[in-house]
């Protein structure tokens, strides 16, 4: 089984990529799970205590039952102490999504599944990142403006909250820059030149394809849960925007670049 999971922050584009790659015949997909997000720590040190409870139970399966994928849901027999188990146990139900479907590969999209990229990266050999990845500026603020628009999604609802945000879980995806079975995808050249941009994923993942993915539009809705209001410009016409005036004041922006500046990993070097 081929595993792949798109992450990265918030508001980069990783519905946009999803909505491409996530269209290929042979790839199994379907709306953000938060599987980990939500059922472990985020932090390693504190995973070894990590505890199953019945709350976590009902949540994966109310994704099943949500996404009318029952039939392939099994109840969790392992050990309640620890994540290993349970990590596998989660993998093995999105296995159980694709072979349902006949495939053998499928495709996860959770931003915050960046935090878990060394666990599943120990516990499963054919797995791929695909970290999304977009200008400093238009990141934060898209993330500032969509929190304060939804609050109980989002919880950087402070300028300064969505600074920290963006430069920590940029770091964490400059870590894995030029490693084996990890994917960069930077948001602008999908949106301007989105057929160059997939041609090299698919090569990268080793897979062939068909024109027919380009139409991402077809994918939108299988992948959006009517929850997520926020994403409902996703099946619009591909167009870079700057967005940047009606997002932020002049203070704030401000702010911002002040905030930004000598932070410079290697992965926003284009943005320079």
């Amino acid at each position: 089984m081929k595993r792949i999971f798109i992450v990265g922050i918030a508001r980069s584009g990783t519905t946009l990529l999803q909505s491409f790659v996530g269209n290929h015949p042979d790839i199994s997909t379907f709306p953000e799970t938060h599987f980990f997000s939500v059922t472990l720590h985020k932090k390693k040190l504190f995973r070894a205590l990590n505890y199953v409870t019945n709350k976590d139970r009902e949540f994966v399966k109310k994704f099943f039952q949500e996404n009318d994928l029952l039939d392939v849901y099994q109840d969790y027999k392992g050990s309640v102490l620890g994540s290993k188990q349970w990590t596998k146990y989660l993998l093995g139900l999105l296995d159980q999504i694709a072979i349902s479907e006949d495939n053998d590969c499928w495709l996860e999209k959770t931003p915050m599944h960046l935090y878990y990229v060394d666990l599943l990266e120990s516990l499963s050999d054919e797995v791929t990142f695909i970290h999304t990845v977009r200008e400093p500026k238009s990141n934060i603020a898209a993330l500032y403006d969509v929190s304060k628009k939804h609050p109980d999604a989002f919880k950087q609802n402070t300028l300064s909250k969505s600074i920290e945000r963006y430069k920590r879980e940029i770091s964490f995806s400059q870590r894995y820059l030029g490693k084996k079975n990890h994917i960069h995808v930077y948001y602008e050249d999908l949106v301007s030149n989105p057929k160059h941009v997939i041609e090299l994923v698919f090569d990268k993942l080793n897979m062939s394809y068909t024109e027919e993915i380009f139409n991402f539009h077809n994918n939108v809705n299988q992948i959006v849960s009517k929850s997520e209001t926020w994403k409902s410009n996703n099946s619009n016409k591909l167009k870079l925007k700057n967005k940047l005036a009606d997002r932020l004041t002049t203070s704030e922006t401000q702010i911002l670049e002040s905030q930004l500046k000598g932070f410079t990993p290697s992965l926003l070097e284009r943005y320079e």
